[in-house]
């Protein structure tokens, strides 16, 4: 067994992990309260960004991987992780205040829950 958060030192400050999630890159998405750390799982180190440890200081409530899809449910709405070479770019796709999870209703439409309530709706994601 291997503690990940203790063999690797971009990891130092992590206090409280939130989500984590794995994607079909072997990503291991791991949000914490205030951050999102990307850690790759057949190399076992960090994922990189601009020649640093992806950190992304966005609170994240939950992360949902259907396929390809990355999707991130945060503090400020939903966002798509969105593969750039061996890095990845962060994309918003819908502004809602404290998305908490999201769910898929069929192919197309998602059920959110946010502090708008439980809203359907037709996201445009990137295939």
């Amino acid at each position: 067994m291997t503690n990940v958060l203790v063999t690797d030192s971009i990891f130092k400050n992590v206090d409280y992990i939130n989500k984590i999630n794995i994607n079909s890159r072997n990503d291991l998405f791991i949000a914490t309260a205030t951050k999102l750390f990307i850690f790759n799982i057949d190399k076992r180190k960090p994922v990189y960004q601009q020649d640093k440890p992806f950190d992304l200081p966005l609170a994240i409530h939950d992360i949902y991987i259907h396929g390809n899809q990355t999707i991130l449910c945060s503090a400020r709405g939903l966002y798509l992780a969105i593969p750039f070479g061996n890095s990845y770019t962060i994309k918003p796709v819908l502004t809602r205040n404290h998305v908490q999870a999201i769910v898929p209703v069929n192919s197309k439409t998602y059920a959110v829950a946010s502090d708008s309530g439980i809203e359907f709706c037709t996201l445009k994601i990137i295939p």
